[in-house]
């Protein structure tokens, strides 16, 4: 299939991962895989282990949510998995967002203190115009 994410599949997708905010699921490790492709492990009491991949190929952006790991050998650090780690690891997921059209973006919003700016991060998959927005402020 190489038709890009309809609304309908984003929306059902954002509906299926509310899962991970009820009750909130810590992110306790981002993995850098492939060039473009990222695994997230978050963790829960209710659901235990879930994994969120991101893949930003450019003809075909996904996401998927699986039980988990993907078996793909890890590659070294990058700048995005060194953000993730640094901003996001150890904090809660308490909202996922579906942005209006035409965007084809998920928001993905993190627990903040009371006076701490927002932190998430969005995933646009539009095709060829694919990418992760990292947002945190220390």
């Amino acid at each position: 299939m190489n038709k890009p994410f309809s609304y309908e599949s984003l929306y059902a997708l954002a509906e299926e991962w509310a899962q991970l905010c009820e009750p909130p699921s810590a992110l306790q490790l981002a993995l850098g895989l492939d060039s473009g492709l990222y695994s997230l492990k978050f963790y829960s009491p209710k659901w235990q282990e879930r994994w969120l991949h991101i893949d930003l190929s450019a003809a075909r952006p996904w996401m998927v949510s699986t039980i988990s790991p993907l078996p793909i050998k890890k590659a070294g650090p990058t700048p995005v998995q060194n953000f993730l780690r640094a901003h996001f690891v150890g904090r809660r997921l308490v909202q996922i967002e579906v942005a209006q059209k035409p965007n084809r973006q998920f928001r993905f919003s993190f627990e903040t203190q009371v006076d701490e700016a927002p932190v998430y991060f969005e995933w646009h998959g539009f095709p060829h115009g694919q990418k992760l927005v990292l947002f945190a402020e220390k």
